[in-house]
Order: C-alpha cells, then sequence, then structure tokens
C-alpha cells in the first residue's frame, strides 16, 4: 500500500517511518535530503536514485539500492528484492542507521564545529578536508597562523 500523505508534522513523520517497510525517494534533484538521513535513521531500508548527495548516505547493497534516475526497471527490481526479503529490509534498515549514527551525529557535528570557531578565533587555521592521497606533504606540521576576524 502507498500513502501520499503530504506535508506532516515531525511526530506524524516519525510514525510513518516506525510503521514503513521501505523508503523510496525516486528524485531527478537533491542535495543532501533531510528526508532521506530520517529514514535510515529510522532503520527504514532505502531505495534512491543516484544523484547529488545521495551517495554520502546511501552505498548501494549495503545501506540502501541506489539506481538510475528515471529507470523504471531497477527500480522495481530494488522494491521488488525489499518487499519480498525481510531479512535484506532489516540488513540494509540496520545499516543505514548506523550509518547516520556514525557519520551525521549532532553530538559529534558541533563539537567540530567547537573546534572550528575556537582555532579560527586563536588565528589557527584547520584543515577542514584530510589531504588528497596525492598531495606533497605539508613543509611544517605547526598550523598556519590566519588572521583572526573581528
Amino acid at each position: 500500500h502507498v500513502q501520499f500523505v503530504g506535508y506532516q508534522s515531525q511526530e506524524a513523520v516519525c510514525e510513518f517511518l516506525q510503521n514503513s517497510d521501505v523508503f523510496v525517494l525516486p528524485s531527478f534533484a537533491e542535495g543532501l535530503p533531510v528526508a532521506l538521513m530520517e529514514a535510515l535513521a529510522a532503520g527504514v531500508p532505502v531505495v534512491t536514485t543516484a544523484i547529488a548527495g545521495i551517495g554520502e548516505l546511501v552505498e548501494h547493497g549495503i545501506n540502501g539500492y541506489l539506481v538510475p534516475p528515471g529507470a523504471v526497471e531497477p527500480l522495481a527490481t530494488a522494491l521488488d528484492t525489499l518487499l519480498q526479503d525481510a531479512s535484506v529490509r532489516q540488513q540494509l534498515g540496520h545499516a543505514g542507521r548506523l550509518k547516520v549514527e556514525q557519520e551525521f551525529n549532532l553530538l559529534q557535528e558541533v563539537a567540530w564545529l567547537q573546534r572550528l570557531f575556537i582555532s579560527n578565533r586563536q588565528g589557527l587555521a584547520q584543515p577542514i578536508r584530510p589531504a588528497l592521497p596525492h598531495a606533497e606533504p605539508a613543509e611544517s606540521a605547526e598550523p598556519s597562523r590566519i588572521q583572526p576576524t573581528r
């Protein structure tokens, strides 16, 4: 059964997710969809399209299924697989929840932002992303000094 329910309160969304077997988001354009992250956090297995930032959340066959946008057959196959196999739903749902807990944890993100703000306030530039494997090693392990903004 499929329901198109329109805008819902956060409480209603939680209830819908708790009562869902599968979450489907066959979009043509997204950034990093909060609705998808909510479904993963709720342990609901997902089927979505391989576009934009969705690959940061969903790894095909690991914590959900990615299909090409507009591809009906792969979407139907992924849905059929999930609807026919409760163990696959459980496995993907569990992996999706772990992904969100480990990589999109509010407390970890707040702590990271706090360190970033403090280092900026102290005039120390901190790298936002790890160095690329092909990058030359830095001449000094010391962070570079920057002028604090006031």
